[in-house]
């Protein structure tokens, strides 16, 4: 399962997460093994979550360059895990906007070098 991230440089809590879901049309899946927001659109899922830990996704290297892409210590990584089904990625996106829109942030799509991003001056945003 592909998944995107963004890295926010305000704290994010999983209630903070969990509303945005709902303020999406989507639900939250208590489950303990899940504990995730759950967006449908059509055939469209995506899977969200939120956790203040930046390891493992961030080695120290990369924390340093996230804090100077955000101007500050990152504070929270929003994960948005993409379905299968056609429609999923830019659902996925739309939702990475509304993050950013809310809490700032630097979307981490897998596909770049953090630094490079950091030598071109600019993050790439959604």
């Amino acid at each position: 399962m592909k998944n995107i991230v963004v890295v926010t440089p305000k704290k994010v809590t999983q209630t903070m997460v969990q509303r945005l879901v709902e303020s999406l049309g989507g639900y939250w899946n208590a489950d303990d093994t899940l504990d995730q927001g759950v967006v449908e659109r059509g055939e469209a899922v995506i899977y969200v979550s939120s956790s203040q830990d930046l390891d493992p996704d961030y080695d120290t290297n990369d924390i340093a360059i996230l804090t100077q892409l955000l101007g500050q210590m990152p504070q929270a990584v929003i994960d948005i895990h993409l379905g299968h089904a056609p429609g999923s990625e830019a659902l996925a996106e739309e939702v990475a906007h509304e993050v950013i829109e809310r809490w700032g942030g630097f979307l981490d799509d897998n596909t770049q070098d953090l630094e490079t991003v950091l030598r071109q001056g600019k993050a790439k945003k959604p």
